[in-house]
C-alpha cells in the first residue's frame, strides 16, 4: 500500500479524496472561527468558571454577590470574570456603583445549560445507585 502526501496528511490508497469529502471540506467554517469557538469551551473548562457562568445563568450579579453566592474571593472571582470577559461568554455593565455580569447572549446561556445537564445525565447513568 502506497501512501501520497497531501495538504494536510497523508492519504492511503483506501482513503481518496472523493467529491464529497471535497464538498464537505468546503462547508466546514474557517480554522479562525474554529478557534474562536474552542475558546468558548477553554473557557468553561474551569470549574470556578463554570460556577460563575451557572450563577449568571441564573440572573446578572455583580462581583460582590457573586463571591458570597459561590463562596469564592474577590480576586479569584474578579480574575475569572476577565478571562470570560475576554473570551465573550461575559459581558458587564455598570450600574451606580456596581458592575453587574451577565452571560453574553442566548448562545452561551444555552451552552451552560447544555453543558449542565449533559453531566447531570451522564452522572446518573454512571452511577448505578440511582
Amino acid at each position: 500500500m502506497s501512501d501520497t502526501r497531501a495538504g494536510t496528511g497523508t492519504i492511503r490508497d483506501d482513503h481518496r479524496e472523493t467529491l464529497d469529502l471535497r464538498e464537505r471540506r468546503a462547508s466546514l467554517p474557517d480554522r479562525s472561527l474554529i478557534e474562536r469557538a474552542a475558546g468558548f469551551f477553554r473557557g468553561m473548562a474551569d470549574p470556578t468558571r463554570m460556577r460563575i457562568l451557572t450563577a449568571l445563568e441564573q440572573q446578572p450579579t455583580c462581583v460582590g454577590d457573586l463571591c458570597i453566592l459561590l463562596e469564592v474571593e474577590q480576586s479569584a472571582v474578579s480574575h475569572q470574570l476577565r478571562l470570560l470577559r475576554e473570551l465573550n461568554l461575559v459581558a458587564s455593565e455598570r450600574r451606580g456603583r456596581h458592575v453587574v455580569y451577565s452571560l453574553q447572549d442566548e448562545h452561551v446561556s444555552r451552552l451552560v445549560r447544555e453543558a449542565v445537564a449533559h453531566a447531570a445525565h451522564h452522572s446518573h447513568a454512571a452511577d448505578p445507585a440511582r
